[in-house]
């Protein structure tokens, strides 16, 4: 379950294993959340911090009724704890949290993400490499991390100047033995086979163009690499986490009573795509980035530099116009 944030990319779970259900519904219970807001979560931080008693919901249930409105919709507050306290408060909440069978060897797991636009950097440069990766880490208290406890993922993006760039399916086995040079020819082989160690992601319904993601498991072991991720940045185009005009369509939108607010859309879509085209001005690039996730300790380490010889064979350059 989420417990709070730091920042406005960063977010802290709290995990149970206890309450885990190999076939049962993963989500929390309402009377297992009352037990932890209750008897743990409020009490922990009125410990530490007792001036703050009249900001903190008297119960679970009056939180659930002052948080929702008429229709239902819950429009949830936050209250704020000073940097100093958190590391009692984390300590009291796991000491309440033993109290209770079900909650028993709660841990937490922080993740801190969308970052990559605020540590661009030379990766042939070593104290780039370093600073940019502080800069990341700069909300943390850096002495107090575990680097076995903390995976980062760490990306390497190829621009080349009005252009969008793409990845030919036909080189992700060199581009995943690249990212895994230990693993024989015979486990990327069997990574590609595989139906849930990797996925192709197409590009513009062309099977010739498009990344992947992958979870190599124990073929990966040896780089340590947990997970890759090869894409393109021209879907920030169209990509929508809402429900927007880039939408997936239904066979009904082609009926007589939708179908003209799919003329609409259509329409809207492609005088985007002509805009990004340029019609004369600068148009809308996209880069090849290829990411992987590694052990904190890894991350000025690896991907520092991409062989020329594989991007001239994995990497396919148009011009805007032509693309758009």
């Amino acid at each position: 379950m989420a417990l709070g944030k730091a920042d406005r990319r960063h977010i802290t779970r709290l995990f149970f294993p206890r309450l885990y259900k190999k076939m049962g519904n993963p989500a929390i219970s309402s009377e297992t959340r009352e037990l932890i807001y209750d008897k743990c979560l409020r009490p922990a931080a009125l410990a530490v911090h007792p001036t703050d008693q009249s900001r903190w919901p008297i119960t679970y249930s009056a939180a659930m009724t002052l948080y929702r409105d008429k229709k239902g919709t819950f429009h949830f507050g936050s209250i704020d704890l000073p940097a100093r306290l958190t590391g009692k408060f984390g300590a009291r909440l796991l000491e309440l949290f033993e109290e209770h069978d079900n909650l028993k060897d709660a841990f937490f797991v922080h993740e801190y993400r969308g970052t990559k636009s605020s540590s661009h950097h030379d990766p042939g440069d070593a104290d780039a490499r370093k600073a940019s990766l502080n800069d990341v880490l700069d909300l943390f208290h850096i002495q107090l991390l575990d680097p076995d406890q903390w995976v980062v993922d760490v990306g390497l993006e190829i621009r080349q100047e009005g252009h969008v760039l793409q990845w030919l399916t036909e080189a992700h086995q060199r581009i995943l033995a690249y990212l895994l040079p230990s693993a024989s020819e015979d486990h990327i082989a069997a990574i590609l086979k595989s139906q849930t160690q990797y996925h192709r992601d197409i590009s513009m319904q062309l099977g010739q163009l498009g990344g992947f993601r992958a979870s190599p498991g124990t073929r990966g072991k040896k780089d340590q690499v947990l997970y890759s991720n090869v894409y393109t940045t021209e879907k920030s185009a169209t990509y929508q986490l809402h429900e927007g005009i880039f939408r997936r369509r239904k066979p009904w939108h082609l009926l007589p009573s939708s179908i003209s607010q799919l003329v609409k859309d259509m329409k809207r879509i492609r005088d985007i795509f002509c805009s990004c085209a340029g019609n004369g001005n600068e148009g809308l690039e996209g880069n090849a980035r290829l990411e992987i996730r590694v052990p904190l300790n890894l991350a000025c380490t690896v991907l520092v530099d991409l062989p020329y010889d594989i991007i001239e064979t994995a990497v396919a350059s148009f011009s805007c116009q032509i693309f758009w």
